[in-house]
């Protein structure tokens, strides 16, 4: 492993055969980016997004991805996608300037959230930030007051019960409303351009993506009526690729539902000008942060069987030195058992025990995994969890006074040429 001198964050380029476990012993030894030595900290392959990348193109080259930054707002993989030329999904001020102190254009971003704060929509006026999306009419005189020249997205609310974190009860218009909404910002004045959806969080269904897109081609034909130039359509997210991508379908399964909707209702022969959107966020942040943990305490239960006095296995319960409110506050509800990794090799033959896994912190709802059984682990001991980019660090807190973990990025040796030109001296933001 080598590092590129004269960049602007830290670097290190690995060969093809080097193992994660590698890596991360590496960067054990290497503490100049940690305040204790045994903090955790996170290892990021910033070749998996280009790698993501790749696929989408590959798959669903009609739809241009805009990441979606509340997913992780982490800047050197948002300047790795500004510089592959993904377009950004924004929910706030904050995200939209970080976008653009990458240089990303304001005509790919879209400020996605539907119930904004005034002064926000000031400053994306101030900013030429102009497509947002809205989903109901008091959204509509606000904008009409603020920003009356933006560019305006209906967001339709679709049937997400196949997500397993479904958003249509909060944002969302449902789409025999969509006629009325139309007609009061005709009244206004306003310019509407495309429709959007959302089918949720970590998507089990590919088939969830059918009937929203048939939907929003009802919209279209509705807006066009009232003569309105519709030029977007935004698919929203919901796409695999954290460490829930176990247990939905593999990501070309949706990307054969999105194509053949498309065909049918979005024709490119009849749509040529259309610019189709979407807003993948674990998609993209998910498969490269790998976060390394420390067993900073453990608290053995042992358990004595009143009529005989014989000794039952014991119980272990680990405390690691990150939890919930750090970076698996996203996996505290998910249907997913969560035990990390060893760095350590085990026999095939050690016993396993019941466990459970805690975070740092004196809160008792901080917890990783409630029940499991797993190898025994000693304080002291390494373990880390991959696929744990998205809803990660932009989750992090400084909850009793506890450390976020460092980062420390990598990348495979064939994308040097591609980070040498994002990365240039002074010019990225840490």
């Amino acid at each position: 492993m080598e590092e590129i001198p004269g960049l602007s964050i830290p670097l290190t380029l690995y060969a093809p055969e080097t193992a994660i476990k590698d890596i991360i012993g590496e960067k054990i030894a290497d503490t100049s980016l940690r305040e204790e030595i045994d903090d955790s900290f996170y290892v990021v392959d910033l070749g998996k997004a280009v790698e993501q990348y790749e696929t989408w193109m590959k798959c669903i080259p009609r739809v241009h991805p805009f990441y979606a930054m509340k997913c992780n707002h982490d800047n050197p993989l948002v300047k790795v996608l500004a510089q592959l030329g993904t377009g950004f999904e924004c929910g706030s001020k904050r995200e939209i300037q970080t976008v653009l102190d990458c240089g990303v254009k304001p005509c790919d971003i879209i400020y996605a959230n539907t119930c904004k704060q005034e002064s926000y929509v000031k400053f994306a006026r101030q900013n030429g930030v102009s497509q947002m999306t809205f989903d109901n009419e008091d959204e509509l005189y606000k904008i009409n007051r603020v920003y009356s020249d933006s560019r305006l997205v209906l967001r339709l609310a679709p049937d997400d019960n196949s997500a397993l974190t479904r958003v249509s009860f909060k944002y969302g218009c449902p789409p025999a409303n969509a006629q009325h909404l139309l007609n009061v910002a005709k009244g206004l004045g306003l310019n509407v351009v495309g429709v959007s959806f959302h089918v949720g969080s970590v998507v089990q269904n590919p088939e969830s993506y059918a009937d929203p897109i048939r939907a929003a081609r009802r919209v279209f034909d509705l807006a066009t009526k009232l003569g309105f130039q519709m030029e977007i359509l935004d698919i929203g997210g919901g796409f695999p690729g954290d460490l829930y991508a176990q247990i939905v379908p593999p990501f070309q399964k949706f990307a054969d539902v999105i194509n053949r909707e498309l065909e049918q209702n979005f024709a490119a022969s009849e749509f040529p000008s259309l610019r189709i959107i979407s807003e993948p966020g674990r998609y993209f942040a998910g498969p490269g942060y790998t976060i390394v943990l420390n067993v900073i305490a453990r608290h053995t239960i042992d358990y004595c069987d009143d009529e005989d006095d014989d000794k039952k296995a014991p119980e272990f319960r680990y405390y690691l030195n990150d939890g919930l409110y750090g970076s698996f506050l996203n996996t505290s509800y998910k249907p997913v058992t969560l035990i990390p990794a060893f760095l350590k090799e085990r026999n095939p033959d050690e016993p396993k025990y019941s466990s459970s896994i805690w975070g740092q912190t004196c809160d008792g709802l901080d917890f990783i995994t409630k029940s499991c059984t797993m190898n025994k682990l000693e304080v002291g001991e390494w373990v880390f969890v991959e696929a744990l980019g998205a809803y990660s660090m932009s989750s992090c807190s400084n909850f009793n006074g506890f450390n976020t973990p460092a980062c420390y990025y990598v990348a495979p040796k064939h994308l040097r040429a591609l980070l040498e030109e994002t990365f240039k001296p002074d010019e990225l933001k840490t």
